[in-house]
């Protein structure tokens, strides 16, 4: 075998080392900042693997070899200076690269394994939210719930439980300062009695409230739920269906591309993926959202029936409040086609309280820049001020109710 050859294996086995390296540091978490670093290594790596043997095989002169080593070596700096403007640039970062302290890539398909179908946090236990605009934390209760510990008996007290996703468990916000604790106060001081309930859980969706309503929160013996709708719920749908997401045995399970790790360290792939590729966010073609979006407000609609029937069958009142993210205010409706779709079909099965966005407008708060005091930056959820004006509209509208 000649020495080229020797060379190629050699380099070829350091590109395989380095490859599983990268795969294991993304993976578990180690040293992740270099591992795209060590992804790129291993691409270079066996490029001069591939072009030794090469060599090998067809015995280049030296002279030839220079040039073409130089040719190489110059593509692969290139490439390697691509990738670094790119990431300066910071185009292909997804959410969480933004707005996480610690910058890093979070799989949207991280989570998304559930061994029975409630989508709940971990049971007595210390959350920890730390973003590059705040830091709390938060305990949960004995079902999973971002709460205080919940009595069964309500000593006569109105409830409300409220159902939602991160918006409505109050991401970016400490416990007493969410919506739904300063609505309760507000409430109170008119003076109506009402205990509120958070069952508002980070990355839920109406399919999985749905559940959590009707397997676990019924023996609470609500006497109104309210449900909470955005555009992430509607992307969450579209992501997973509906109730046909759980297998036979109740779990919940939905894997990411075997390249998707690729995918998150390299954002030339991204660049392909997104830009040659035409796959969106959650990695799906154009073609397979298409189809997706078209079932999505059949979906959203047919749990929302689903709850309303519910309500008739265990005497209590059900409602759902409607609230734009920061990017439904680039369009003079919610961003969303499909989202609108459904909005129309809450105010016909008479169960839209409350459409955030409309009472935004309404006091001149009509485009992304009016909008932005009310989220933060980065992270995009509701930060003080926004959580004060949704509270001060529900409880307005709870107000109102009562007195009618």
């Amino acid at each position: 075998m000649s020495r080229d050859c020797w060379i190629s294996i050699a380099l070829f086995v350091m590109g395989v080392i380095s490859f599983v390296l990268a795969y294991v540091f993304f993976t578990y978490n180690f040293l992740y900042r270099a591992s795209w670093l060590m992804l790129l290594f291993s691409m270079v790596m066996v490029s001069f693997a591939l072009l030794y043997l090469f060599f090998g095989i067809f015995n280049v002169k030296s002279d030839t070899r220079g040039n073409v080593l130089l040719s190489v070596t110059t593509f692969l700096l290139l490439f390697f200076l691509i990738e670094v403007g790119l990431r300066l640039k910071g185009d292909y970062r997804n959410h969480a690269e933004v707005s996480n302290a610690q910058g890093k890539y979070y799989s949207l398909f991280h989570n998304e394994n559930k061994p029975d179908q409630f989508w709940v946090h971990p049971t007595d236990t210390i959350l920890v939210s730390k973003k590059k605009e705040f830091t709390y934390e938060r305990k949960t209760n004995s079902i999973g719930l971002s709460e205080r510990e919940i009595e069964k008996d309500k000593n006569g007290d109105f409830r409300i439980i409220i159902l939602g996703d991160s918006f409505t468990e109050g991401v970016g916000v400490e416990y007493d300062s969410t919506w739904i604790k300063k609505t309760e106060r507000m409430v109170s001081q008119s003076g109506n009695q009402i205990e509120f309930i958070n069952a508002g859980i980070g990355g839920s969706d109406p399919v999985f409230e749905y559940v959590l309503l009707r397997d676990k929160l019924l023996d609470y013996q609500p006497d109104q739920v309210i449900m909470t709708l955005n555009s992430s719920d509607y992307w969450d749908v579209l992501f997973r269906g509906g109730l046909e997401r759980f297998s036979e045995d109740g779990s919940y399970r939905r894997s990411p591309p075997s390249w998707e790790w690729i995918y998150a360290l390299n954002h030339m792939v991204r660049w392909v993926v997104h830009d040659v590729l035409n796959m969106n966010h959650y990695l799906m073609s154009s073609n397979e959202y298409m189809e997706r979006d078209a079932k999505t407000p059949g979906i959203i609609m047919d749990v929302i029936k689903r709850m309303k029937a519910l309500s008739s069958e265990h005497h209590f009142d059900f409602r759902v409040i409607v609230h734009p993210v920061i990017a439904d205010f680039e369009k003079e409706e919610y961003w969303d086609r499909g989202l609108n779709e459904v909005i129309v079909e809450l105010s016909k099965e008479e169960v839209l309280l409350l459409d955030m966005r409309k009472e935004l407008v309404d006091i001149g708060v009509d485009d992304k820049e009016k909008a932005q005091p009310y989220y933060w930056p980065l992270d995009g959820h509701f930060n003080p001020k926004g959580c004060d004006f949704l509270a001060r509209c529900l409880a307005r509208k709870l107000n109102e109710g009562k007195n009618e």
